[in-house]
């Protein structure tokens, strides 16, 4: 019965399979040949296709679909996401995959990694991606998605990476409970039309390595809390209207190599607190109205950039 069970399983995977390969244009389906005859051949065989083969269960139920850079144009509509209940990553970035993303995709409760970065995917990101409570690496950078960015998304406590930049149509705030992510490592949501303020809660992201948030229309003065990031590496928060002073707290990044705050609104002096950061390499100012002189502390910087700078 167990077995008959997993066979069963594993056609309606390869089925489902099938399905969406008919609904892609005529030469993405030649760029998948292994796929078909799908109630006779395992889909474990065909190209981009990894199957968790747990030799305990012989389950052998889809976990893997990794079709980057194959060129494959169409749209996710014709997946039936609900036939994947071990899915562990979909990678389907740099294809030509236009249309929005499903609602449905809420339902791979396995998955841990969801990439369909370098697409035309188009729409609102869904609300459903709250569901995916496994997920480490969320990458949805280079499409046209719009809208605002769910505030369930605060849910994926699991997350390591959130990379959704270069969305030029997505606007909004960033989620004031963003702080919930408590494992987030990378935070990238550059170039798109975010407004508002950086939510106090992003000094509750403890782990914090690399927070890029350059090219928005965020505003609002930089929060004493980004001091509390103390494994923060790279802070970018270049191409802002952010105002008033830079915080004293900002010298508490003692990991930061690179800061970036440059082409904003800030004002006041250069802290001098900055020159406890004993990693700090490049520091880059301009475009700003930052006045007073250049705090002695800051000699050892091997670069700095203070361009229209009145110091």
């Amino acid at each position: 019965m167990g077995y008959f069970a997993t066979m069963t399983s594993s056609s309606h995977e390869a089925n489902a399979l099938v399905k969406w390969k008919a609904s892609l244009d005529i030469q993405s389906q030649a760029l998948l040949p292994s796929w078909t005859n799908a109630s006779t051949t395992s889909p474990c065989t065909w190209v981009g296709i990894t199957c968790d083969d747990i030799v305990s269960s012989k389950s052998n139920h889809v976990s893997h679909i990794n079709l980057a850079n194959l060129g494959l144009r169409g749209t996710l509509h014709s997946l039936n996401f609900s036939f994947f209940p071990n899915l562990q990553i979909m990678n389907l970035e740099n294809n030509s995959l236009y249309g929005t993303i499903p609602h449905q995709i809420g339902e791979l409760s396995k998955l841990t990694t969801l990439n369909v970065s370098r697409n035309g995917q188009s729409g609102n990101i869904p609300t459903s991606i709250g569901n995916l409570s496994s997920l480490s690496y969320l990458h949805m950078f280079l499409n046209n998605l719009s809208g605002s960015i769910p505030s369930e998304i605060t849910k994926l406590t699991s997350l390591i990476e959130m990379i959704i930049g270069e969305n030029a149509l997505i606007n909004g705030h960033i989620p004031e409970q963003i702080g919930l992510l408590s494992s987030l490592s990378v935070l990238s949501i550059h170039d798109t039309n975010l407004t508002g303020p950086i939510p106090n809660s992003i000094g509750k992201l403890a782990n914090l390595s690399f927070l890029n948030l350059v090219d928005n229309k965020l505003i609002g003065q930089i929060p004493q809390q980004i001091g509390k990031l103390m494994n923060l590496k790279l802070l970018w928060l270049r191409g802002n209207e952010f105002s008033g002073s830079i915080p004293q707290e900002i010298g508490m990044l003692k990991q930061a190599f690179e800061v970036d705050l440059s082409v904003n609104h800030l004002s006041g002096s250069i802290p001098a607190s900055m020159g406890n950061m004993s990693n700090l390499k490049f520091l880059y100012l301009y475009d700003n109205k930052i006045s007073g002189p250049i705090p002695w502390e800051l000699g050892k910087l091997y670069y700095i950039l203070l361009r229209e700078c009145k110091c």
